[in-house]
Protein backbone atom coordinates (compact mmCIF):
# COMPACT_ATOMS: atom_id res chain seq x y z
CA UNK A 1 0.00 0.00 0.00
CA UNK A 2 1.65 3.29 -0.82
CA UNK A 3 0.95 6.26 1.64
CA UNK A 4 1.30 9.68 0.06
CA UNK A 5 3.41 12.08 2.24
CA UNK A 6 1.01 15.29 2.96
CA UNK A 7 3.00 16.22 6.73
CA UNK A 8 6.51 16.59 7.40
CA UNK A 9 8.29 13.33 8.23
CA UNK A 10 10.96 13.10 10.85
CA UNK A 11 12.88 9.26 10.78
CA UNK A 12 15.12 9.37 13.72
CA UNK A 13 16.68 7.36 16.29
CA UNK A 14 19.20 6.43 18.09
CA UNK A 15 21.37 5.52 16.01
CA UNK A 16 20.08 7.67 12.75
CA UNK A 17 19.39 11.28 12.37
CA UNK A 18 18.07 10.99 8.45
CA UNK A 19 15.18 13.42 8.36
CA UNK A 20 12.84 13.93 5.56
CA UNK A 21 11.34 17.09 5.30
CA UNK A 22 8.79 19.32 3.93
CA UNK A 23 9.36 22.01 5.23
CA UNK A 24 10.63 24.47 2.58
CA UNK A 25 14.53 25.80 2.64
CA UNK A 26 16.24 27.40 0.20
CA UNK A 27 19.87 26.02 -1.01
CA UNK A 28 22.14 28.36 -0.05
CA UNK A 29 23.77 30.51 -3.02
CA UNK A 30 28.13 29.67 -3.89
CA UNK A 31 29.81 32.65 -2.24
CA UNK A 32 30.19 34.91 -4.89
CA UNK A 33 32.76 37.38 -5.26
CA UNK A 34 32.10 40.70 -2.68
CA UNK A 35 32.54 43.43 -4.98
CA UNK A 36 32.07 45.85 -2.29
CA UNK A 37 29.75 48.25 -4.54
CA UNK A 38 29.30 50.52 -1.18
CA UNK A 39 30.96 52.19 1.30
CA UNK A 40 30.77 50.79 4.80
CA UNK A 41 32.37 52.41 7.65
CA UNK A 42 32.89 51.83 11.51
CA UNK A 43 30.10 53.07 14.09
CA UNK A 44 31.93 55.55 14.99
CA UNK A 45 31.83 59.70 16.93
CA UNK A 46 29.45 61.20 14.14
CA UNK A 47 27.25 63.45 12.94
CA UNK A 48 24.45 63.13 10.65
CA UNK A 49 22.73 65.20 8.85
CA UNK A 50 20.77 64.10 5.39
CA UNK A 51 17.92 65.43 3.14
CA UNK A 52 17.42 68.51 5.65
CA UNK A 53 17.72 70.71 2.59
CA UNK A 54 21.08 72.23 4.15
CA UNK A 55 22.32 75.02 1.35
CA UNK A 56 25.61 75.70 2.90
CA UNK A 57 28.08 74.71 5.77
CA UNK A 58 29.23 77.76 8.30
CA UNK A 59 32.40 77.64 9.18
CA UNK A 60 33.01 75.90 12.62
CA UNK A 61 29.66 74.03 11.93
CA UNK A 62 31.08 70.83 14.00
CA UNK A 63 33.66 71.54 16.79
CA UNK A 64 35.07 68.58 18.07
CA UNK A 65 38.08 66.59 18.42
CA UNK A 66 36.46 63.61 19.50
CA UNK A 67 33.83 63.78 16.24
CA UNK A 68 35.77 61.53 13.08
CA UNK A 69 32.61 61.31 10.49
CA UNK A 70 30.27 63.61 9.24
CA UNK A 71 27.81 62.84 6.72
CA UNK A 72 25.65 65.66 5.01
CA UNK A 73 24.09 63.56 1.69
CA UNK A 74 21.23 64.62 -0.46
CA UNK A 75 21.11 68.51 1.06
CA UNK A 76 21.57 71.34 -1.37
CA UNK A 77 25.47 72.16 -0.77
CA UNK A 78 26.99 74.00 -3.18
CA UNK A 79 30.80 74.84 -1.91
CA UNK A 80 32.85 73.89 0.45
CA UNK A 81 34.84 75.81 1.17
CA UNK A 82 39.00 75.70 2.16
CA UNK A 83 39.30 75.44 6.10
CA UNK A 84 35.25 74.67 6.81
CA UNK A 85 36.44 71.57 8.98
CA UNK A 86 39.68 72.60 10.42
CA UNK A 87 38.28 72.79 13.78
CA UNK A 88 36.87 69.06 13.42
CA UNK A 89 40.65 67.90 13.37
CA UNK A 90 40.01 64.34 13.76
CA UNK A 91 37.87 63.79 10.98
CA UNK A 92 38.45 60.59 8.79
CA UNK A 93 34.95 60.31 7.21
CA UNK A 94 32.86 62.71 5.05
CA UNK A 95 30.01 62.02 3.10
CA UNK A 96 28.59 64.64 0.85
CA UNK A 97 26.78 62.61 -2.11
CA UNK A 98 24.10 63.82 -3.58
CA UNK A 99 24.34 67.53 -3.49
CA UNK A 100 24.98 70.36 -6.18
CA UNK A 101 28.83 71.39 -5.49
CA UNK A 102 31.30 71.52 -8.38
CA UNK A 103 34.77 71.24 -9.08
CA UNK A 104 35.33 74.95 -8.97
CA UNK A 105 33.72 75.14 -5.58
CA UNK A 106 35.33 72.47 -3.96
CA UNK A 107 38.26 73.71 -2.05
CA UNK A 108 38.74 71.84 1.03
CA UNK A 109 41.49 71.10 2.90
CA UNK A 110 42.11 68.32 5.57
CA UNK A 111 45.37 66.81 7.29
CA UNK A 112 43.17 63.23 8.33
CA UNK A 113 40.15 62.56 6.34
CA UNK A 114 40.85 59.25 4.61
CA UNK A 115 37.56 58.50 3.18
CA UNK A 116 35.41 61.08 0.71
CA UNK A 117 32.09 60.15 -0.90
CA UNK A 118 31.35 62.79 -3.40
CA UNK A 119 28.85 60.81 -5.31
CA UNK A 120 26.12 62.23 -7.82
CA UNK A 121 26.33 66.07 -7.66
CA UNK A 122 23.75 67.63 -9.22
CA UNK A 123 26.03 70.76 -10.38
CA UNK A 124 26.19 71.99 -13.97
CA UNK A 125 27.51 69.82 -16.55
CA UNK A 126 31.04 70.81 -16.95
CA UNK A 127 31.76 71.90 -20.67
CA UNK A 128 35.10 73.74 -19.72
CA UNK A 129 37.57 73.97 -22.84
CA UNK A 130 40.24 74.07 -20.40
CA UNK A 131 39.00 70.64 -17.64
CA UNK A 132 42.38 68.78 -19.25
CA UNK A 133 44.50 71.39 -17.22
CA UNK A 134 42.45 72.37 -14.41
CA UNK A 135 43.69 71.87 -11.45
CA UNK A 136 41.70 70.51 -8.09
CA UNK A 137 41.57 73.28 -5.50
CA UNK A 138 41.39 70.34 -2.89
CA UNK A 139 44.14 69.06 -0.39
CA UNK A 140 43.72 65.82 0.73
CA UNK A 141 46.96 63.88 1.45
CA UNK A 142 45.51 61.04 3.17
CA UNK A 143 42.72 59.90 1.73
CA UNK A 144 42.58 56.46 1.09
CA UNK A 145 39.20 55.48 -0.50
CA UNK A 146 37.61 57.98 -2.54
CA UNK A 147 33.82 57.53 -4.38
CA UNK A 148 32.94 59.54 -7.17
CA UNK A 149 29.72 58.14 -8.80
CA UNK A 150 27.88 59.49 -11.55
CA UNK A 151 30.80 62.15 -12.45
CA UNK A 152 29.04 64.35 -15.26
CA UNK A 153 32.31 64.83 -17.44
CA UNK A 154 35.28 62.94 -18.78
CA UNK A 155 37.28 61.05 -16.00
CA UNK A 156 40.86 62.40 -15.68
CA UNK A 157 43.23 60.46 -13.84
CA UNK A 158 45.85 62.95 -13.68
CA UNK A 159 43.59 64.24 -10.94
CA UNK A 160 44.26 60.98 -8.78
CA UNK A 161 47.83 62.72 -8.01
CA UNK A 162 45.93 65.17 -5.73
CA UNK A 163 45.01 62.27 -3.43
CA UNK A 164 48.52 60.32 -2.96
CA UNK A 165 47.45 57.44 -0.86
CA UNK A 166 44.31 56.46 -2.44
CA UNK A 167 43.91 53.00 -2.19
CA UNK A 168 40.72 52.18 -3.55
CA UNK A 169 38.62 54.25 -5.85
CA UNK A 170 34.97 54.13 -7.28
CA UNK A 171 34.25 55.90 -10.64
CA UNK A 172 31.07 54.12 -11.65
CA UNK A 173 27.58 54.90 -12.87
CA UNK A 174 28.48 57.51 -15.42
CA UNK A 175 27.21 58.77 -19.27
CA UNK A 176 30.32 60.42 -19.51
CA UNK A 177 33.05 57.77 -19.16
CA UNK A 178 33.93 55.90 -22.49
CA UNK A 179 37.50 55.49 -22.53
CA UNK A 180 39.82 55.65 -19.73
CA UNK A 181 43.35 56.78 -20.11
CA UNK A 182 44.96 53.96 -18.55
CA UNK A 183 48.53 55.56 -19.21
CA UNK A 184 48.08 58.21 -16.42
CA UNK A 185 47.41 55.23 -13.53
CA UNK A 186 50.78 54.56 -13.22
CA UNK A 187 51.87 58.27 -13.07
CA UNK A 188 49.42 59.39 -10.99
CA UNK A 189 47.68 56.72 -8.95
CA UNK A 190 50.80 54.90 -7.49
CA UNK A 191 48.58 53.17 -4.76
CA UNK A 192 45.71 52.22 -6.44
CA UNK A 193 44.90 48.61 -5.41
CA UNK A 194 40.88 48.70 -6.11
CA UNK A 195 39.19 50.13 -8.78
CA UNK A 196 35.35 50.29 -9.86
CA UNK A 197 34.43 51.45 -13.07
CA UNK A 198 30.80 49.09 -13.57
CA UNK A 199 28.01 50.75 -15.13
CA UNK A 200 29.84 53.55 -17.23
CA UNK A 201 29.46 53.15 -21.11
CA UNK A 202 33.16 52.05 -21.79
CA UNK A 203 33.51 50.83 -24.88
CA UNK A 204 37.31 49.86 -24.82
CA UNK A 205 40.18 49.07 -22.00
CA UNK A 206 43.19 48.87 -22.79
CA UNK A 207 46.08 48.74 -20.01
CA UNK A 208 49.50 48.03 -21.21
CA UNK A 209 50.90 49.37 -17.95
CA UNK A 210 48.19 48.96 -14.89
CA UNK A 211 50.14 50.41 -12.08
CA UNK A 212 49.36 48.21 -8.62
CA UNK A 213 45.80 47.42 -9.17
CA UNK A 214 44.72 44.39 -7.67
CA UNK A 215 41.08 44.40 -7.95
CA UNK A 216 39.57 45.53 -11.24
CA UNK A 217 35.44 45.94 -12.01
CA UNK A 218 33.83 46.55 -15.25
CA UNK A 219 30.91 45.10 -14.55
CA UNK A 220 27.54 46.29 -17.27
CA UNK A 221 29.95 48.45 -19.89
CA UNK A 222 29.50 47.31 -23.48
CA UNK A 223 32.77 46.57 -24.09
CA UNK A 224 33.42 45.74 -27.86
CA UNK A 225 37.33 45.22 -26.97
CA UNK A 226 39.17 44.24 -23.94
CA UNK A 227 42.62 43.71 -23.26
CA UNK A 228 45.28 43.32 -20.26
CA UNK A 229 48.84 42.46 -20.68
CA UNK A 230 48.76 39.35 -19.76
CA UNK A 231 51.92 39.36 -18.09
CA UNK A 232 51.05 41.46 -15.64
CA UNK A 233 51.74 40.66 -12.36
CA UNK A 234 49.46 42.36 -9.83
CA UNK A 235 46.01 41.97 -10.22
CA UNK A 236 44.36 39.35 -8.69
CA UNK A 237 40.99 40.29 -9.15
CA UNK A 238 38.73 40.67 -12.28
CA UNK A 239 35.02 41.29 -13.09
CA UNK A 240 34.05 41.65 -16.30
CA UNK A 241 30.19 40.59 -15.92
CA UNK A 242 27.57 41.38 -18.44
CA UNK A 243 30.03 43.08 -20.55
CA UNK A 244 29.15 42.06 -24.23
CA UNK A 245 32.25 40.16 -24.65
CA UNK A 246 32.87 36.74 -26.66
CA UNK A 247 36.51 35.48 -24.90
CA UNK A 248 37.96 35.54 -21.55
CA UNK A 249 40.62 37.34 -21.33
CA UNK A 250 44.17 35.74 -20.14
CA UNK A 251 45.79 37.30 -16.97
CA UNK A 252 48.64 35.38 -15.50
CA UNK A 253 47.93 36.59 -11.72
CA UNK A 254 44.39 36.28 -11.54
CA UNK A 255 42.77 34.28 -8.73
CA UNK A 256 38.85 35.45 -9.14
CA UNK A 257 37.35 35.99 -12.70
CA UNK A 258 33.63 36.90 -12.81
CA UNK A 259 32.68 37.16 -16.65
CA UNK A 260 29.02 35.98 -16.44
CA UNK A 261 25.94 37.35 -18.17
CA UNK A 262 28.06 37.68 -21.63
CA UNK A 263 28.58 35.81 -24.87
CA UNK A 264 30.92 33.12 -24.17
CA UNK A 265 30.42 29.96 -26.37
CA UNK A 266 33.63 28.48 -25.95
CA UNK A 267 36.57 27.92 -23.21
CA UNK A 268 39.14 26.76 -25.30
CA UNK A 269 42.01 24.77 -23.62
CA UNK A 270 44.56 27.04 -23.89
CA UNK A 271 43.01 29.91 -22.14
CA UNK A 272 42.99 28.62 -18.71
CA UNK A 273 45.97 27.05 -19.05
CA UNK A 274 47.79 29.95 -18.74
CA UNK A 275 45.69 31.55 -15.50
CA UNK A 276 47.07 28.86 -13.18
CA UNK A 277 46.41 30.31 -9.84
CA UNK A 278 42.72 30.60 -10.56
CA UNK A 279 40.44 29.96 -7.58
CA UNK A 280 37.38 31.22 -8.81
CA UNK A 281 35.30 31.24 -11.82
CA UNK A 282 32.28 32.71 -12.70
CA UNK A 283 30.63 31.64 -16.15
CA UNK A 284 27.16 31.73 -15.01
CA UNK A 285 24.85 32.63 -18.12
CA UNK A 286 26.71 32.66 -21.26
CA UNK A 287 26.40 29.89 -24.24
CA UNK A 288 28.50 27.43 -23.33
CA UNK A 289 27.33 24.35 -24.69
CA UNK A 290 30.37 21.84 -22.94
CA UNK A 291 32.24 22.35 -19.55
CA UNK A 292 35.69 23.83 -19.81
CA UNK A 293 38.87 21.74 -19.46
CA UNK A 294 40.27 22.79 -16.30
CA UNK A 295 42.11 19.63 -14.50
CA UNK A 296 45.33 21.70 -14.69
CA UNK A 297 43.75 24.63 -12.75
CA UNK A 298 45.09 22.81 -9.39
CA UNK A 299 44.41 25.85 -7.03
CA UNK A 300 40.34 26.13 -8.41
CA UNK A 301 38.22 26.18 -5.76
CA UNK A 302 34.82 26.83 -6.87
CA UNK A 303 33.59 27.13 -10.62
CA UNK A 304 29.66 28.44 -11.63
CA UNK A 305 28.51 27.37 -14.62
CA UNK A 306 24.86 27.99 -14.11
CA UNK A 307 22.32 28.74 -16.98
CA UNK A 308 23.96 27.96 -20.39
CA UNK A 309 23.64 25.21 -22.83
CA UNK A 310 25.74 22.25 -21.20
CA UNK A 311 24.13 18.88 -22.40
CA UNK A 312 25.23 15.19 -21.30
CA UNK A 313 27.72 15.43 -19.34
CA UNK A 314 31.07 12.91 -20.57
CA UNK A 315 34.86 12.22 -20.66
CA UNK A 316 35.50 16.04 -19.36
CA UNK A 317 38.49 15.94 -16.74
CA UNK A 318 37.87 18.07 -14.01
CA UNK A 319 40.21 19.57 -11.00
CA UNK A 320 40.68 17.93 -7.86
CA UNK A 321 40.42 21.01 -6.01
CA UNK A 322 37.36 21.54 -6.90
CA UNK A 323 34.80 22.63 -3.67
CA UNK A 324 32.20 24.13 -5.14
CA UNK A 325 30.13 23.29 -8.55
CA UNK A 326 27.65 25.04 -10.04
CA UNK A 327 25.76 23.61 -12.88
CA UNK A 328 22.08 24.90 -12.01
CA UNK A 329 20.05 25.93 -15.23
CA UNK A 330 21.51 23.84 -17.89
CA UNK A 331 20.38 20.96 -20.35
CA UNK A 332 22.25 18.37 -18.39
CA UNK A 333 19.94 14.85 -18.59
CA UNK A 334 23.07 12.48 -18.06
CA UNK A 335 26.25 12.32 -15.96
CA UNK A 336 28.09 9.63 -17.04
CA UNK A 337 30.69 8.55 -14.18
CA UNK A 338 34.20 8.38 -15.78
CA UNK A 339 37.29 9.66 -14.05
CA UNK A 340 36.86 13.43 -14.95
CA UNK A 341 34.31 13.02 -11.88
CA UNK A 342 36.94 12.89 -9.47
CA UNK A 343 36.03 15.71 -6.83
CA UNK A 344 38.11 14.70 -3.86
CA UNK A 345 37.12 17.92 -1.76
CA UNK A 346 33.75 18.70 -3.46
CA UNK A 347 31.64 19.70 -0.64
CA UNK A 348 28.91 21.33 -2.77
CA UNK A 349 26.62 21.11 -5.96
CA UNK A 350 24.19 22.21 -7.81
CA UNK A 351 22.03 20.30 -10.22
CA UNK A 352 18.96 21.89 -10.39
CA UNK A 353 16.47 23.23 -12.99
CA UNK A 354 18.11 20.35 -15.25
CA UNK A 355 16.56 17.62 -16.86
CA UNK A 356 17.85 14.38 -14.83
CA UNK A 357 16.04 11.66 -14.20
CA UNK A 358 18.72 9.51 -12.33
CA UNK A 359 22.04 9.25 -11.29
CA UNK A 360 24.96 7.24 -12.15
CA UNK A 361 24.67 4.13 -8.40
CA UNK A 362 28.83 4.17 -7.86
CA UNK A 363 29.35 8.15 -8.14
CA UNK A 364 29.81 8.63 -4.41
CA UNK A 365 33.09 6.88 -4.98
CA UNK A 366 34.30 10.31 -7.13
CA UNK A 367 33.16 12.95 -4.23
CA UNK A 368 33.07 11.31 -1.01
CA UNK A 369 33.22 15.01 0.85
CA UNK A 370 30.02 15.80 -0.46
CA UNK A 371 27.98 17.93 1.88
CA UNK A 372 25.15 19.99 0.20
CA UNK A 373 23.31 18.51 -3.23
CA UNK A 374 20.55 20.08 -4.84
CA UNK A 375 18.74 18.75 -7.48
CA UNK A 376 15.47 21.06 -7.20
CA UNK A 377 13.67 21.28 -10.66
CA UNK A 378 14.61 17.68 -12.40
CA UNK A 379 12.66 14.89 -13.39
CA UNK A 380 13.39 12.11 -10.50
CA UNK A 381 10.49 9.78 -9.46
CA UNK A 382 11.86 8.35 -6.48
CA UNK A 383 14.63 8.57 -3.98
CA UNK A 384 16.02 5.12 -5.61
CA UNK A 385 17.13 7.32 -8.56
CA UNK A 386 19.21 9.36 -6.57
CA UNK A 387 21.18 7.08 -5.42
CA UNK A 388 22.29 9.10 -2.10
CA UNK A 389 23.06 6.60 0.05
CA UNK A 390 26.42 6.10 0.34
CA UNK A 391 27.21 9.56 0.80
CA UNK A 392 28.39 9.47 4.21
CA UNK A 393 28.60 13.60 4.95
CA UNK A 394 26.02 14.48 3.03
CA UNK A 395 23.72 16.78 5.32
CA UNK A 396 21.34 18.47 3.06
CA UNK A 397 19.64 17.00 -0.15
CA UNK A 398 17.38 19.33 -1.85
CA UNK A 399 15.15 17.65 -4.70
CA UNK A 400 11.78 19.72 -4.24
CA UNK A 401 9.77 20.30 -7.46
CA UNK A 402 10.14 16.61 -9.08
CA UNK A 403 8.41 14.60 -10.42
CA UNK A 404 8.40 12.58 -6.66
CA UNK A 405 4.33 12.10 -5.90
CA UNK A 406 4.71 9.58 -3.01
CA UNK A 407 6.68 8.29 -0.31
CA UNK A 408 6.46 4.34 0.72
CA UNK A 409 7.23 4.38 4.01
CA UNK A 410 6.80 0.59 4.45
CA UNK A 411 9.69 0.28 2.30
CA UNK A 412 12.21 1.89 4.91
CA UNK A 413 13.28 5.03 3.60
CA UNK A 414 16.30 5.61 6.21
CA UNK A 415 18.18 3.05 4.09
CA UNK A 416 17.96 5.63 1.18
CA UNK A 417 19.15 8.53 3.21
CA UNK A 418 22.91 9.03 5.01
CA UNK A 419 23.15 9.47 8.48
CA UNK A 420 22.58 12.87 9.70
CA UNK A 421 21.47 14.18 6.36
CA UNK A 422 17.76 16.15 5.87
CA UNK A 423 16.14 16.30 2.65
CA UNK A 424 14.02 19.29 1.56
CA UNK A 425 11.14 17.59 -0.42
CA UNK A 426 8.79 20.44 -1.50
Amino acid sequence: MRTIVVFTLILSSALCTSRLSLISKDFKDINYIDKQLYITYPDIESVNLPGLGIESIPQGMVKSNSIRSISLPDNKITEVKKHIFDETPNLEYLNLAGNGISIDDFQIEHENLKVLIFDFQNSTEIVDPNLLIKELKIRLPNVEVLSWKGLNHELLLSWMKFFPKLTTAYFSDSNYIQMVNTSAIADNAYNLRNFHLERNVIDEFVMDVPGNIEELYLDENPLKYFWINPNYQSLKILSLSNCLLSEIPVIYSLQMLDISHNEIRLVAFDTLQHMPLLKYLNLNNNKLTTLPEIHHLNKLETLSLSDNLIGNITDIFMSNSLKMLNLRGNNIDNIDVIEWWQLNVLEYLDLSRNKLTSLPSMWHNSMPMLKYLNLEFNNFVSLENVQIHNFVDLRELYIKNNNITYIDINQNILRLVPRKCTVYMV
